[in-house]
């Protein structure tokens, strides 16, 4: 009988389901509810939740004494009181501060002197190969395109880094 009943209705099965779920939920709820007030705090409750919080807390902020540290006495090797003296070399008698400056003036003079010559012998010999192959249609063409690949670009021309 209560079957075509909800059969004729206009509510859908699926509805009907859903309050019968309801309906047993709020009946469990309350069931917990009545029960957690007869056998005092439930340990579910905020309560007892707290309480155990703050007992945690004051058991991390007791002091833990550390066990005590026994002290093995092992034989150490002596050590002298003073190091060992370091031994000079001998100071050369043969030759004077003065004597050692003039000799190294003297090489740093004649090491300038050599750079000098060979840089101007050897920058005369660039700027003449240079020279020649400007004068030539086919070197001068390859100056420019080297100047374009190895210069800088268009974009940067005017801004200095």
């Amino acid at each position: 009988m209560f079957t075509e009943l909800l059969a004729e209705s206009e509510f859908p099965a699926q509805g009907v389901l859903f309050i019968i779920v309801m309906i047993f939920s709020f009946l469990k709820w309350l069931f917990d509810k009545l029960t957690s007030k007869k056998e005092g705090d439930a340990p579910g409750t905020l309560e007892s939740l707290y309480d155990q919080y703050r007992e945690d807390i004051v058991q991390r902020q007791t002091p833990v004494t550390p066990p005590p540290i026994q002290q093995v006495r092992a034989e150490q090797p002596r050590v002298s009181a003073s190091p060992p003296a370091i031994q000079r070399p001998a100071a050369n008698p043969k030759f004077s501060s003065v004597d050692i400056e003039k000799v190294r003036i003297s090489k740093l003079k004649k090491s300038q002197q050599s750079t000098n010559s060979s840089v101007k012998a050897k920058g005369d010999c660039d700027n003449t190969a240079i020279r020649k192959k400007l004068r030539s249609k086919d070197g001068l063409r390859q100056a420019i395109i080297a100047r374009q690949i190895l210069g800088p670009p268009k974009a940067f021309t005017g801004q200095k880094f």
